[in-house]
C-alpha cells in the first residue's frame, strides 16, 4: 500500500529555515505504533491533540491485513516512496481509534523540540515505522549489513521509510544539514512469548543495532525501552510466559550496557500506566515514555557520556 507524501510548502512556522534537522528515528512493535487514542491526551500545558507545525514528521503505517500478505506492494516496491510527510501529530497507527493512534513520538517532540530549537537554526523532525505483534526474528532481522538482501519484511520497510524521510526532508529544507540524532527502539513483547527467541533477544537486539549504524550512520545513538511491570499479561508471576518476560528484560539491560552508545528506559512504574488489555501502554502511558526517551536524548545532547556521537554523518548510499 503507497501512501503519498503530503510535502510542506516552505516553513510552516514562518521563521527563517532551519540549517540543521535533527533526526529521530521511531520503530518497533505495538507500543511503538501506538495504541490509545488521541483524544485521550492533554490540551494544556501544551496542546498535545492538534498537530506541532514546528516539527516535520514522516511515517508509515501498515494495516494489519496486509501484515502476512507476501503480495503487498509495499515490500518487493523497489521504487517509488512509502510513507506520509506531514508536521507531527497524532494518527500514525490505525490500531484501536482509527486516525488517532497515539505512540512516544507525541511527548518525545513537545519535550524535545523546544530544547533543541534554543539553538539558532536547529529543527527536530521525526521519522516513524512500526509494526504490532512483531518479533525480532523474522520480522526484525538484521542481516549484518547495509543491504537488505537478508533482512527481514518489517526492517526492509523501515528502512525504506526512512530513506524517504530523509529524501523528503532535504528536498523541504534544502540548506539544511540532515542528521540522524538518535534512534529509539520500543519492542519485545512478541519475543518474550517463545523461550528460545527470548534467549535469543539481546543477540538479535545487538545485529540489529550493529546494521541500523552500518546502514545509517556509525555511532547513532540506540535507545530501547525495557518490558514494563505494569505489562501483566506477561510480567504476571502466573503468567505463562512469565519467564520470556523476565528473560527479554535482562538481555534489554544487557545489552543496554554492553553496545556502545546504547541507552535504556526503565518503563517500571505505574506512571507507565497500560490500557486494560494488560499489554498497551494507555494515552498516559506513551506521555511517560515520550517523555522519558526525551530526557534521555536532551542528556546526550547536553554532553553527557557519549555525546560526541551524537550527530553523525548519514549514508546516502543506502539502495
Amino acid at each position: 500500500m503507497m501512501q503519498a507524501i503530503m510535502c510542506m510548502a516552505g516553513d510552516e512556522l514562518g521563521t527563517p529555515p532551519p540549517k540543521r534537522i535533527h533526526v529521530v528515528l521511531v520503530a518497533g512493535q505495538s507500543n511503538a505504533e501506538g495504541v490509545a487514542s488521541g483524544a485521550e491526551l492533554p490540551t494544556e500545558p501544551v496542546d498535545l491533540r492538534n498537530p506541532q507545525a514546528n516539527i516535520p514528521f514522516y511515517y508509515h503505517y501498515l494495516p494489519n491485513m496486509f501484515l502476512h500478505d507476501k503480495n503487498r506492494p509495499d515490500v518487493a516496491a523497489a521504487a517509488g516512496t512509502v510513507g506520509t510527510f506531514t508536521s507531527l501529530r497524532p494518527g500514525s497507527s490505525g490500531i484501536q481509534s482509527p486516525g488517532k493512534g497515539v505512540g512516544p513520538e507525541i511527548t518525545l517532540g513537545a519535550q524535545l523540540a523546544p530544547m533543541i530549537e534554543k539553538r539558532p537554526g536547529e529543527r527536530l523532525a521525526i521519522i516513524k515505522f512500526a509494526k504490532g505483534a512483531t518479533a525480532l526474528v523474522p520480522w526484525w532481522t538484521a542481516g549484518g549489513d547495509d543491504t537488505s538482501k537478508d533482512d527481514g519484511e518489517c526492517y526492509r520497510i523501515f528502512q525504506r521509510v526512512v530513506k524517504d524521510g530523509l529524501a523528503a526532508l532535504r528536498t523541504t529544507y534544502p540548506n539544511a544539514e540532515v542528521r540522524i540524532t538518535a534512534m529509539i527502539w520500543v519492542q519485545g513483547e512478541s519475543d518474550s512469548l517463545s523461550p528460545r527467541q527470548a534467549e535469543a533477544y539481546g543477540d538479535n537486539l545487538s545485529r540489529l543495532i550493529g546494521d541500523v549504524r552500518k546502514t545509517f550512520g556509525a555511532g547513532i545513538p540506540f535507545l530501547l525501552s525495557r518490558l514494563s511491570d505494569q505489562q501483566l499479561k506477561y510480567a504476571a508471576p502466573d503468567s505463562p510466559t512469565h519467564a520470556g518476560f523476565l528473560a527479554v528484560r535482562r538481555h534489554q539491560e544487557q545489552v543496554a550496557a554492553s553496545v556502545p552508545s546504547t541507552y535504556m528506559v526503565d518503563t517500571d512504574g505505574p506512571r507507565f500506566n497500560v490500557c486494560a488489555d494488560r499489554i498497551h501502554f494507555s494515552a498516559a502511558g506513551q506521555q511517560a515514555l515520550g517523555a522519558a526517551f526525551a530526557e534521555k536524548i536532551e542528556a546526550i545532547l547536553a554532553g553527557t557520556k557519549d555525546s560526541q556521537r551524537m550527530d553523525v554523518e548519514i549514508k546516502t548510499d543506502h539502495k
